[in-house]
């Protein structure tokens, strides 16, 4: 009954460990997917700003499109 109870235990605080595990790798998982997204579109945002109000050079927004 003894080792029962302990082998019970034993699988009990297993589950706990992953349950933690999970829960930790979730969170980390939500962080990632909110940086990567912040990082694209802080990229973007930095990107259409040089793009469309450059017009002086050759960064306004017809200039990528033609064929000569």
């Amino acid at each position: 009954m003894i080792q029962f109870v302990t082998e019970l235990c034993e699988f009990v605080i297993c589950l706990k460990h992953l349950k933690d595990l999970y829960e930790t790798a979730s969170m980390l998982l939500g962080f990632s997917i909110i940086f990567e997204y912040s990082y694209i579109y802080l990229g973007y945002q930095i990107w259409k700003a040089r793009i469309w109000t450059h017009d002086d050079n050759d960064y306004h927004e017809k200039s990528h499109f033609q064929l000569v």
